[in-house]
């Protein structure tokens, strides 16, 4: 619903979900109201035909309010807005500080990028159905059938997990992107799988919302196969249809590959045909056009026969059906958070849970494919918004009390050094740019120390900070001996014949080879030896070389658990009855207030406090 007011003209618009353009349900004249005008959010049901009217809760999921557009032209097919001066969910002024902060953290329309101009989404958003009487329970447990509620944007992500655990994992954009992408070359397709088939869980509600935040993000949900997928594509002149057997020519494959500009809605796929040939369609057909923000072009298969839908556009006319799901892989940032958990709680000889010791927070709210130039996002502006005007992350922190905050690449500690009420211990200035190796960022900070320190009424207070490299890559967890692109130079110059043995072998457990490029290292490389046996032979062979290796040899893994683990012994964080680790002090209400109930509410007294 929208309801504008131009003087004393008002006219009201309800949305039309066929093609999302405002459509006018009326006007009124109201000639003696003042300019400032309060607002209050209500709802009536009215009775209808001598029903009674039914008992049903009306719930505000948000509300904004804007100031005139630019062009002063009435709501219906126009592009740009202005942004809104008012964007929140209806709240009491008494909520804790814990309710109101997701509450705000959901509603946040701030960027454009993310809700108004994205060149990315809309998005599937689905509510899946219990498995009908009779269905065999482990395929209803992989296969389900889902409700399609909205097309649209994905949601602001609050912290996931307890708002008081003594870690607090910080990245940026854990939360990952569900945006179109075009397809990689690779044998099993899953990485442009992930882009078109992925959807969104949809919460109705602040509680719903507030429940999925409770703990660590769920596994995603996908579109169960490509026939699902195709059954949901717009039937018109827009679907790609294969006029032969062939593959789609990935985007790894030289700028000539499929394409998409990251900055508008514009994409070209490249068809590659069993004979050879090759055609590249673009869509819109025109270079100077885009698609519209109500509709996202779908890839449902990489290799395809003649007579297969290659692709096509979905659009908000799914809304209302159903169909069919799967539970996806655990994404790798999530899966290597529970491994770094599992290493600290080895370290105190404790069983530690992913969301109840560990809770996870972004830097930045809003998902997003990349920061780098090709993506061409506006990281400054919208770290300016999320990070330092609205202060998600340092609200939640304030709230939280951490222990320790686990921050996860340099990046993601300038973003918080940089709106942060306070200061660390060591400038950012003075720590070393590269992250790996011996003298790098993070063995440093892990050996070392670093803290965030800041004034709370009067008293200095100091939280320890670890930082670990980005968890999305498997590699940088594994242990290592780390080479600057110039030491692995000198390194090959003073033992070729060892360095040609070290880049011929392959890693046991993973078949990878042993002499790796670090993700982002621009030139450095790792050499992993996972075996005795590689050791052995090495030693054997080329004594001087094992030498090298052993003095720079990392285990990432055991040294940044080692050192959440030793900062919580050292401030006597012990184990609750139910085998979790203390909570930080303070109270908290997140798990049972007056807006929701999360199972019987808070199993650590913290209400109370």
């Amino acid at each position: 619903m929208r309801l504008l007011r131009r003087g004393p003209h008002w006219t009201a618009y309800r949305l039309n979900l066929d093609d999302g353009a405002w459509q006018q349900t009326g006007e009124v004249l109201h000639m003696n109201l003042p300019d400032p005008v309060f607002l209050r959010l209500a709802a009536k049901h009215w009775v209808k035909e001598g029903n009674p009217a039914p008992a049903k809760q009306i719930v505000f999921q948000r509300f904004e309010l804007r100031l005139p557009s630019p062009t002063g032209q009435p709501p219906g097919n126009e592009t740009k807005t202005a942004p809104p001066v008012a964007n929140t969910a209806p709240l009491a002024p008494e909520a804790p500080p814990e309710v109101r902060l997701m509450q705000d953290v959901r509603a946040c329309r701030e960027c454009d990028i993310f809700s108004r101009t994205s060149p990315y989404g809309p998005f599937l958003r689905v509510r899946r159905s219990p498995p009908a009487p009779g269905d065999d329970p482990e395929n209803a447990a992989v296969r389900e059938m889902a409700m399609i509620c909205d097309f649209g944007q994905s949601e602001p992500a609050a912290l996931y997990g307890c708002r008081k655990a003594p870690v607090m994992l910080i990245g940026i954009n854990p939360n990952l992107p569900n945006h179109f992408i075009i397809p990689r070359t690779t044998a099993d397709l899953e990485h442009w799988r992930s882009g078109s088939y992925r959807v969104l869980r949809f919460h109705p509600t602040d509680a719903d919302y507030a429940k999925a935040c409770r703990h660590a993000p769920e596994a995603p949900l996908e579109i169960a196969d490509e026939a699902a997928l195709e059954d949901l594509l717009r039937s018109d002149l827009t679907m790609l249809v294969a006029p032969q057997n062939g593959r789609i020519v990935g985007s790894d494959e030289g700028p000539e590959g499929s394409q998409r500009e990251p900055e508008r809605r514009h994409a070209r796929l490249l068809l590659e045909m069993a004979d050879g040939t090759r055609s590249a369609y673009e869509w819109p057909p025109k270079q100077n056009e885009i698609w519209g923000s109500e509709e996202n072009l779908a890839i449902v298969r990489g290799r395809f026969a003649a007579g297969e839908v290659v692709s096509g556009f979905i659009d908000r006319s799914v809304i209302g059906r159903e169909v069919r799901v799967r539970t996806g892989r655990e994404d790798r940032y999530y899966g290597n958070a529970k491994r770094l958990l599992a290493a600290v709680g080895t370290h105190l000889n404790a069983s530690l849970v992913l969301g109840e010791d560990m809770s996870l927070h972004d830097v930045v709210a809003c998902a997003s494919p990349g920061w780098d130039a090709k993506w061409k996002l506006p990281l400054s502006s919208i770290t300016a918004n999320c990070v330092g005007k609205n202060r998600w992350l340092h609200r939640q922190i304030e709230q939280s009390d951490p222990k320790v905050l686990l921050i996860t690449s340099r990046t993601a500690l300038g973003l918080f050094a940089d709106s942060a009420l306070g200061r660390l211990s060591t400038p950012l200035s003075q720590l070393p740019e590269k992250g790996g190796g011996r003298e790098g960022l993070f063995f440093r900070v892990a050996t070392e120390g670093l803290w965030w320190e800041r004034e709370v009424a009067g008293v200095l207070v100091r939280t320890r900070i670890v930082l670990a490299p980005h968890l999305s890559y498997n590699d940088n967890l594994i242990p290592h001996s780390y080479f600057t692109q110039e030491k692995w130079l000198e390194f090959q110059g003073i033992n070729p014949d060892a360095a040609d043995w070290l880049s011929a072998q392959v890693r046991a457990e993973s078949n990878r080879p042993v002499v790796v490029p670090v993700v982002f290292g621009e030139g450095d490389v790792m050499v992993c030896l996972d075996s005795n046996q590689l050791w052995t032979a090495l030693s054997e062979r080329y004594p001087d070389a094992e030498a090298a290796l052993r003095a720079l040899w990392i285990d990432p893994l055991n040294l940044i658990s080692g050192a959440i683990a030793s900062e919580l012994t050292r401030l006597g964080v012990g184990q609750t009855a139910g085998a979790r680790l203390t909570r930080n002090a303070g109270p908290c209400t997140f798990c049972r207030n007056r807006w929701w109930t999360i199972g019987d509410g808070c199993d650590y007294g913290k209400p109370s406090e």
